[in-house]
């Protein structure tokens, strides 16, 4: 079977042969005359067109290549369990010219999930903009900071033959189709979900990916109904051939991530943040012993759907991700605890940044650091955006890896503290809900660890009944009654945060909460 570039490159070369073939005979020949009033009538009545892809019949509807739309409902393949076509289907019809079977469609579905990778900068680019901004505004200034991946444009420059313009201008082109749901997406979770932002599923086909990263979630489509059904079924794996597998990606990165390129990427690193990033001193209870072993214990808080709501229309104001707008306040909040102004927090990133590594099982999660100044006692919307602009300069280190970090600088710290963090933060956007496979129900479940290697570990997560918010703490360092009370006073800060997000940082009292029981 072709790959569809094959394909279409045979079609080309037979038309091209039938062109020329035209042209020599007929080349000519006239066909017709042009009146004045149908140049400004938008050629009414003048042959314009040597291909004409669809044509809108005024009895029965538009046709796509000759075919009506119930014609096409029944010839072209559909996804499993479904009733309507794939637009692959479609789409290899309108390139090609001819009915695609469901391994052509399998084939293209697969060329575009490994085509479908965005760029960080993309995204980026899209948060530059105000949340008010138009979408469609949004969308064509990220698909124009797509430019940096043109092929056309790199190969051009390059001196590219003018007889192969086509195959550049083809792989840009599929390219876009494969990035275009990712990016339409984004910018739907961003402007309309409040920047709770849904990771692609590299196991759906084009449309089920949208939908999935849409937020439109459908059972048929998850990841283990797609495995679990044709496993069941004794039928072949649904999923390509990976090219390369994780100890690939391994290796690269020991051998990329070293001499210049590492000592470029540490001193870019320094420049953003320091050499010497300062430690979070959060005070330590009495009677706490901190020289044993570390062990963790688990407290969660669980905000109002009316809290939550709000937290999210005030980060959708200041063009700012959940993320964003939830460690604001905690920094906010142990500025209140400890006076520190320089705050120095970890947050994990997927770092799954280009395209080859996205369908690969394997540990690729990075941990970065976001340097907050808090000085000046800034209002928390002018926080906000600090801890925004902090954040974005932080993952342009996404490839770096945190014990690279740890291993060059070296920092001199206590027993307790040999790490450049003492605080992670999470966030996350993605909700684990229960379903059900055919003869097998799933249900999330929480770990609790008995080890921890950070003094706090603060997970936002999203669910039905609001945001919950998990936090995990080294219990040599501090009682139950301190972590409650902690949760309790940042509960109280978001509530006064979206309340009066003008108030200064100094004018918030460092009680917020009632110590008293209700």
């Amino acid at each position: 079977m072709a790959d569809i570039k094959e394909r279409f490159r045979e079609k080309a070369d037979e038309v091209s042969i039938e062109i020329k073939d035209l042209l020599k005979e007929h080349g000519t020949k006239k066909i017709g005359e042009v009146h004045l009033s149908q140049i400004y009538q938008g050629m009414r009545g003048m042959t314009g067109l040597v291909s004409e892809t669809s044509l809108l019949d005024a009895q029965e509807g538009i046709r796509f290549r000759g075919y009506t739309i119930p014609e096409l409902q029944e010839k072209l393949p559909k996804a499993p369990g479904g009733s309507e076509p794939l637009p692959e289907g479609l789409f290899y019809l309108m390139l090609v010219g001819e009915l695609p079977d469901e391994d052509d469609v399998h084939t293209l579905t697969g060329l575009l999930q490994r085509r479908s990778h965005v760029p960080t900068h993309v995204f980026q680019t899209i948060e530059a903009l105000p949340i008010g901004t138009h979408p469609m505004t949004q969308f064509v200034v990220a698909v124009m900071a797509l430019q940096t991946e043109s092929q056309f444009a790199k190969k051009y420059a390059a001196g590219l033959n003018k007889k192969d313009y086509w195959e550049a201008v083809f792989d840009d082109a599929m390219d876009l189709i494969a990035r275009l749901p990712r990016v339409a997406a984004y910018i739907y979770r961003r402007k309309y979900k409040f920047g709770d932002h849904i990771q692609p599923n590299g196991l759906l086909d084009w449309a089920g990916n949208f939908a999935h990263m849409m937020g439109y979630e459908n059972e048929s489509f998850k990841e283990l109904m797609r495995l679990y059904d044709v496993y069941s079924r004794g039928a072949p794996s649904p999923l390509p051939e990976l090219e390369i597998q994780y100890s690939d990606y391994a290796e690269w990165q020991r051998q990329w991530l070293q001499g210049e390129v590492l000592d470029e990427k540490l001193t870019d690193w320094e420049r953003q943040f320091g050499d010497d990033p300062p430690l979070l001193e959060l005070p330590v209870d009495d009677g706490c012993r901190t020289g044993t072993p570390a062990r963790a214990a688990l407290q969660k808080l669980v905000l109002s759907r009316e809290l939550t709501h709000e937290l999210k229309a005030l980060g959708q104001r200041e063009s700012a991700t959940m993320f964003m707008t939830m460690l604001a306040a905690f920094e906010w909040l142990l500025h209140k605890y400890t006076g520190q102004v320089d705050m120095v927090v970890g947050t994990g990133i997927a770092n799954r940044n280009r395209s080859e590594i996205e369908e690969l099982i394997g540990f690729f999660v990075n941990m970065l650091v976001v340097r907050t100044d808090l000085s000046g006692n800034p209002t928390f919307k002018q926080l906000l955006a600090r801890v925004r602009e902090a954040t974005l300069a932080a993952y342009m280190f996404e490839d770096l890896p945190f014990e690279k970090l740890v291993e060059t600088l070296r920092p001199d710290r206590n027993v307790a503290g040999t790490s450049l963090l003492k605080l992670v933060f999470w966030h996350q956007s993605v909700p684990m809900n229960p379903f059900s496979l055919e003869g097998l129900t799933f249900t999330p479940l929480e770990l609790n660890n008995e080890m921890i290697y950070f003094d706090f570990m603060v997970e936002i997560a999203e669910r039905e009944e609001g945001f919950t918010i998990r936090l995990n703490y080294n219990t040599s360092l501090f009682n139950s009654e301190t972590i409650a009370r902690l949760l309790t006073d940042y509960k109280a800060l978001l509530q006064s945060v979206v309340e009066q997000p003008e108030r200064r940082l100094l004018d918030i009292p460092v009680l917020l909460a009632d110590p008293t029981p209700a």
